[in-house]
C-alpha cells in the first residue's frame, strides 16, 4: 500500500507544470481552456514591466543591496512571465 507521499512523488514528479495542465485538460478542457483564455486576455506585458520594475521602489536604501533586485533580474523575471504566456497560448492549441 502507498503512503500519499509516496503516491504522488510517483505520480506527479516527472510531470512539469504544462505537462500537468496537459493532463487536467484531457479531462477538463472547457474549464482549462477557459482558464487560460481569461489569464492571457488579462495578461499585460507594460503592467507586469512596471510592476517588477517597482518591485523594491519602497525598499529604504541601505537595504536595496541586500534585498533589492538588480536590473538584469528584473529584465529576466519578465522574459519568463512572457515565455510561460507564450506556453499558454500553446497549450490552447
Amino acid at each position: 500500500m502507498f503512503s500519499s507521499r509516496s503516491f504522488t512523488s510517483l505520480t506527479f514528479q516527472s510531470l512539469n507544470h504544462f505537462e500537468l495542465i496537459g493532463k487536467i485538460k484531457e479531462k477538463h478542457k472547457e474549464i482549462v481552456d477557459k482558464t487560460i483564455e481569461r489569464t492571457i486576455k488579462q495578461y499585460n506585458a507594460d503592467i507586469v514591466k512596471q510592476i517588477v520594475t517597482d518591485i523594491d521602489k519602497e525598499l529604504p536604501n541601505d537595504l536595496k543591496d541586500l534585498f533589492g533586485l538588480s536590473e538584469d533580474r528584473k529584465q529576466l523575471i519578465c522574459k519568463l512571465i512572457d515565455k510561460r504566456i507564450s506556453k499558454l497560448k500553446e497549450v490552447l492549441s
